[in-house]
């Protein structure tokens, strides 16, 4: 079967859309959970490349050097480290990967301030990643944290940042995605559906 130009384009025009949209995914966690529970599952996925240095905390005592700063108000506890957690979530840097055992919530201070966000990592010494390292994560938590310690009476939200460490020193693209959140559909995903019926329509021109 010869492919004709407008297939071509259109097969194309899809392929380097869609990869648009993984390679924007970034880093991802989803948090969900029943008010009142005591607990959460975090799943976490996707990857982002890294801009600048930074590290994960491989203990206690996660602060301003190692987690996402100055995201939104979203919660109101008070820097917040639960090591109770079970699961298999992993965290790579660079090809080498480390288990999350520590999750992390600071509310800065007012109701009207930016909250912070961040995880730790086992292990002995921090989890470093440089400018242009490839980080991603995997897998899911049961974080002993109800769901209406991490949204404000359990209202469902959604956070994008990058800001990572102090000072923004490093950017590593992030959403979290808190409670029964539905992930908006991006406005290119229209335009690949298209994309490809227009290969169908253009194959089934030539079978005639």
């Amino acid at each position: 079967m010869t492919w004709k130009l407008p297939a071509l384009r259109s097969l194309l025009g899809s392929t380097l859309l869609l990869s648009s949209l993984v390679s924007q995914a970034g880093l991802v966690v989803d948090i969900t959970g029943d008010a009142g529970s005591g607990q959460t599952v975090w799943t976490f996925s996707g990857s982002t490349t890294a801009i600048g240095s930074g590290f994960f905390d491989d203990n206690d005592g996660l602060s301003n050097n190692d987690t996402w700063q100055d995201l939104i108000n979203f919660t109101n506890d008070n820097d917040v480290e639960v090591t109770a957690v079970t699961g298999d979530a992993t965290l790579t840097i660079a090809g080498n990967t480390r288990s999350i055992d520590l999750a992390y919530i600071d509310n800065d201070g007012s109701d009207t301030d930016r909250d912070d966000f961040g995880v730790g990592v086992d292990g002995s010494g921090n989890f470093n990643f440089n400018d242009g390292d490839s980080v991603s994560w995997s897998g899911s938590l049961l974080v002993d944290l109800d769901i209406n310690n991490i949204s404000l009476a359990g209202t469902p939200v959604s956070i994008s940042a990058s800001d990572y460490g102090n000072a923004a020193y490093a950017a590593l693209a992030l959403t979290i995605n808190i409670g029964q959140v539905a992930i908006p559909e991006p406005a290119s995903i229209p335009l690949v559906l298209w994309g490809l019926v227009g290969i169908a329509y253009a194959r089934r021109r030539e079978t005639r």
